[in-house]
């Protein structure tokens, strides 16, 4: 019985297409819902450099959102803050671990949606729009299996970025 050999390049090419495919028809049952809802909002995301910048990117790029500023909370060396500023020279990227600060910048954008931590919620709360928890803490939430990464990962953020929107 002679088998059909698959390369490793086609293997791939296969999954990709699968995961777009997939991608593509939950994001094609979203699209009702975005507009009638106006999904389309300014927002702030605050984290880690690692998290909330390939999370800004995805956002404007493949939701159409509005990012107004990304905070990043971790301490980064100089030419890592100097390519973050290069890759996202439309948005405004703060670097900084005070809360208290954060928290000013948040409150002088007055964004429509804040992408961050357990920090957040305050100010979330005093500018009453919704949080989504992005990035540790994530104090009263229990994580099992979530993450953010790949297909499912991305699903899953559009599906609760979504569901803040729709209440």
């Amino acid at each position: 019985m002679a088998g059909v050999y698959v390369g490793k390049k086609e293997l791939l090419d296969g999954i990709r297409r699968q995961a777009r495919d997939k991608y593509l028809y939950f994001l094609s049952k979203l699209a009702s819902g975005y507009y009638r809802h106006h999904i389309q909002k300014e927002a702030v995301l605050v984290g880690p450099s690692y998290i909330a910048a390939p999370l800004a990117k995805f956002l404007e790029n493949g939701f159409g959102q509005i990012i107004r500023s990304v905070i990043i909370t971790n301490n980064i060396p100089r030419h890592e803050k100097e390519k973050l500023l290069k890759k996202f020279e439309n948005i405004e990227i703060v670097f900084s671990e005070d809360g208290r600060r954060i928290e000013d910048k948040i409150r002088a954008i007055r964004p429509e949606i804040i992408l961050g931590s357990q920090l957040e919620t305050s100010i979330a709360e005093e500018l009453d729009i919704p949080i989504l928890y992005i990035s540790l803490p994530t104090e009263g939430r229990i994580i099992l299996n979530k993450s953010l990464l790949g297909v499912s990962g991305s699903l899953a953020l559009l599906e609760a970025y979504s569901n803040a929107f729709t209440k």
